[in-house]
C-alpha cells in the first residue's frame, strides 16, 4: 500500500491491511540489510566505491597509527629543542 492507501486503511479501521502492508515493507527492508550484511546485495558500485578505495583505507591506518603518532611525537620534540638550542644539535 502506499501512504495515501495506508492512511485510508487507518481512517476506515482496516488495521489489518495496514498491519500487513507495514509487516512486508520491513520485510523488505531487511531482506535488504541482510544481503548487505552477507555481501551478497547486487549493485552497480565498484568495489573501491563501496570500500571507500586505498585512500581512505590509508587516512584510516595514519589516523589510527600509534607508529605515526610516536614519529609525530619525535618530530616536535626535535623541532621544539632545536628552536630552543638552535642548530647545536
Amino acid at each position: 500500500m502506499t501512504g495515501a492507501e495506508e492512511a485510508e486503511a487507518f481512517e476506515k479501521h482496516e488495521y489489518y491491511k495496514l498491519h500487513q502492508s507495514t509487516l512486508r515493507k520491513v520485510d523488505v527492508l531487511a531482506n535488504i540489510a541482510q544481503l548487505a550484511m552477507d555481501n551478497a546485495l547486487k549493485t552497480n558500485a565498484t568495489y573501491w566505491i563501496r570500500n571507500g578505495g586505498l585512500a581512505r583505507q590509508a587516512i584510516f591506518w595514519l589516523r589510527e597509527s600509534k607508529l605515526l603518532h610516536a614519529i609525530a611525537s619525535i618530530v616536535a620534540i626535535a623541532g621544539f629543542m632545536y628552536t630552543i638550542w638552535g642548530a647545536k644539535l
